[in-house]
């Protein structure tokens, strides 16, 4: 498989992101461990973005073999919001208003599911292409960036 580059998004008490290479296997942060938890698909998601463009959350819908994991393991902070039917609105540092118009359409490339002991989860999302978002903006200039180890088979 070739390298993919993925957003991933760690849920703990306060967000924080990281860029990854696809394929992951083990991620390392802080002294925690995080292990894979289901399939490489794990549900649907879409970008969020502000009238700007910059991306500003990402909603994402978990199938029921990941959800319980997340609702039950992640210690999710106030940035997320809980929708109706099993699905979060996941902001990425401050909240702001989405413009739907700007958004785009549901994605579901890959966006494998990863805990660790303490309980925190890390979502790793694919996109074809995340050279626009990084020229609008990802998150805020407050939103927390951090530099896991990944690990992948074979290292």
């Amino acid at each position: 498989m070739r390298q993919q580059r993925c957003l991933a998004v760690f849920l703990r008490q306060t967000i924080a992101l990281a860029w990854v290479d696809r394929p992951v296997e083990v991620l390392e942060l802080e002294g925690q461990i995080y292990r894979s938890v289901g399939p490489e698909w794990s549900g649907f998601y879409d970008w969020l973005c502000n009238s700007d463009g910059q991306m500003i959350a990402i909603h994402y819908e978990p199938s029921k073999e990941v959800a319980h994991y997340i609702r039950s393991g992640c210690e999710l902070g106030d940035y997320a919001e809980p929708g109706k039917y099993d699905d979060w609105t996941i902001y990425l540092g401050e909240r702001g208003t989405i413009d739907l118009k700007k958004s785009e359409e549901q994605d579901f490339l890959y966006d494998q599911v990863f805990w660790a002991a303490d309980r925190s989860c890390v979502i790793v999302f694919a996109n074809q292409d995340f050279t626009k978002y990084e020229q609008t903006g990802i998150g805020y200039p407050n939103t927390s960036w951090v530099y896991p180890t990944v690990k992948t088979l074979g290292t």
